[in-house]
């Protein structure tokens, strides 16, 4: 709420690596928590904080995101971190890695391109570009027209989860 009402354009999160001595103090005494911080694998709670900070942001109206400067551009490279996202959320969810594989690859493709990606679509379709795959040459597709389109309306549903889901009224 204080995000939104202060006019925050996103809410994301961001990973904060603690060293050794930073652990220790960070656990007090408090031996669980020690050995959760030095040998448990923080992986599962740091996706499951990620996508309840991503649900949290789309109630607000916020982006899920870290939104680059002049995002609103249809160049390669906004079109290359729109990729790079939907790819990452598809991996850390575990969902069809292969294509997420293949998304992540189309990224690079388009961010390496030498002409605009906006060029390309308006005299073809970008299926010319044969590095991209077909998923991703119609998510850059879509977004080139200014909407999100289905695939990655998807995987954006599904990565915006609340842990308390479920739980009642929030």
């Amino acid at each position: 709420a204080i995000a939104r009402e202060g006019g925050a354009a996103f809410l994301a999160p961001v990973a904060v690596e603690a060293d050794p001595t930073a652990k220790q103090a960070l656990a007090g005494g408090d031996e669980e928590t020690y050995a959760n911080l030095f040998h448990a694998d923080l992986e599962p709670l740091t996706t499951a904080t990620e996508r309840h900070l991503a649900a949290l942001a789309a109630e607000g109206g916020m982006a899920d995101f870290v939104v680059p400067p002049r995002w609103e551009e249809r160049s390669n490279w906004n079109a290359a971190v729109l990729l790079t996202l939907t790819a990452s959320r598809m991996l850390a969810m575990g969902d069809d890695i292969e294509l997420a594989g293949a998304i992540a690859r189309s990224a690079r493709v388009v961010a390496d391109l030498d002409k605009p990606l906006v060029r390309i679509a308006e005299a073809a379709s970008l299926s010319i570009v044969e590095a991209l795959d077909e998923a991703s040459a119609d998510i850059a597709g879509d977004w080139l027209e200014g909407v999100e389109g289905a695939f990655v309306a998807r995987v954006n549903a599904r990565w915006r989860l609340r842990r308390d889901a479920g739980m009642g009224p929030a």
